[in-house]
């Protein structure tokens, strides 16, 4: 008989934890997901990036050069001064 009784309050305690209720604040609960936020970013003028690094090459300024690589180039090469 206990464990009728167990498994009734077990079963009851389930039930009304799936059970789909408002929140606190009175409104509904919704399943749509918000609108996403879309940045952009323009691509860099290559001729532009070609001119200034072949300058700087020029100009012997190896510094300038150097700061101008990607992150994963600085992380494969030093810069040697």
């Amino acid at each position: 008989m206990r464990r009728a009784i167990l498994a009734v309050v077990i079963l009851a305690l389930v039930l009304a934890g799936c059970s789909q209720q408002s929140s606190e604040s009175g409104t509904e609960s919704s399943s749509e997901l918000p609108t996403p936020e879309v940045l952009t970013v323009s691509a860099p003028n290559p001729e532009l990036a070609v001119t200034r690094f072949l300058s700087s090459w020029n100009e012997q300024d190896y510094s300038a050069m150097y700061a101008m690589l990607s992150p994963l180039t600085t992380d494969l090469i030093t810069q040697e001064i």
